[in-house]
């Protein structure tokens, strides 16, 4: 149907919306799987729009996830899902670490979400624990073994928590996409190390001239670490305004300071977020509008143009989720570990 005839029979062609807004007005997470019952929402994870925008672009073929936990990755799949069973319909598969864990995953959330969100229950025709039958694609799941992903050609690859899974059975997964045109594959993980599969991936490298320059030998403080992307891959990172000088700069956990000899219980309300470029003490109550003016970036917050692969890198340091991602708390949580 042209537009023309659309608009003479009373009907309009469907528009095609990107990833993130078809979400918002058509994926419902109801309270067993969230507790902010309803369809999607952006307000406290900004950030997870563009990934999915890049993700939805042609130029684009893998997008990869290198996040911490209490970010929302989780959210970009069940996203990116609904749009491929709404909008452009292809194989596809969903790779986890084990079997139990797709297992856990399908009948707790999935098969929810798929029953509650008009958008897949009215493509779903058969559902078990491990295929997903909808009117023009069927959803296949792997877990670590090459042969459960190599069972069938897939034009849609989504991996989660690759940390877990081993590289052969990772690169087998991709290999079974590329027979198909559009091919696109959506890897997402909180690693462990920089040898996990998704941080490899990135072709990371530690910038080590850098933080030298934010050591600080006269007090204990978190660790530093500086990133630049050194492949073929074009990561992003998420870069927000100072409240005072309006620098765009990522947060790192090394500048988070609190009083000398402070107690790990008093962090929470005590520990600051240190301005790069002019010292100002950021607060936990700066963060929300700060996330809400995110720009995602380069090392050096320059502007990206996306590429055939694109990488999005962060930290727990920029998550709204819950009460456990403040500059206090975080902080705390290193202490702590560098104890045990």
């Amino acid at each position: 149907m042209n537009l023309l005839s659309g608009i003479s029979s009373g009907v309009l062609p469907r528009v095609r919306l990107s990833p993130d807004v078809h979400a918002e007005r058509t994926l419902f997470l109801s309270n067993r799987i969230t507790d902010y019952e309803g369809l999607i929402r952006f307000d406290r994870t900004p950030y997870l729009r563009y990934p999915l925008q890049v993700l939805d672009m042609p130029i684009t073929w893998e997008v990869l996830i290198c996040v911490a936990t209490q970010w929302g990755k989780s959210t970009i799949l069940y996203c990116w899902l609904n749009h491929i069973v709404d909008n452009d319909p292809g194989p596809t598969i969903l790779v986890m670490s084990t079997k139990d864990q797709i297992r856990d995953v399908s009948t707790e959330r999935l098969q929810h979400i798929v029953r509650d969100s008009p958008s897949m229950r009215k493509h779903s025709r058969r559902i078990n624990d491990f295929i997903y039958e909808f009117d023009e694609m069927t959803m296949y799941t792997g877990w670590n073994s090459t042969a459960t992903v190599s069972a069938h050609p897939c034009k849609y690859i989504v991996m989660d928590e690759t940390k877990d899974l081993g590289k052969d059975v990772r690169d087998a997964a991709v290999e079974r996409g590329k027979s198909k045109v559009g091919m696109k594959v959506l890897e997402a993980s909180s690693p462990k190390s920089e040898t996990d599969n998704i941080w490899t991936g990135l072709h990371l490298e530690r910038d080590r001239d850098l933080e030298k320059t934010f050591e600080d030998k006269n007090r204990k403080h978190l660790p530093v670490r500086r990133y630049r992307a050194g492949g073929d891959c074009v990561v992003h990172w998420i870069h927000v305004p100072c409240p005072k000088c309006g620098t765009l700069q990522q947060f790192y956990p090394d500048r988070i300071w609190w009083p000398k000899n402070c107690p790990i219980r008093d962090l929470t309300w005590k520990a600051v977020y240190k301005c790069i470029h002019c010292d100002h003490d950021i607060t936990d109550r700066d963060k929300p509008a700060m996330i809400q003016a995110h720009h995602w970036r380069g090392a050096d917050a320059e502007i990206l143009t996306p590429g055939p692969r694109n990488g999005f890198h962060s930290n727990s340091l920029y998550s709204l989720l819950g009460d456990r991602c403040t500059f206090g708390e975080i902080a705390a949580g290193w202490i702590r570990a560098s104890r045990d």
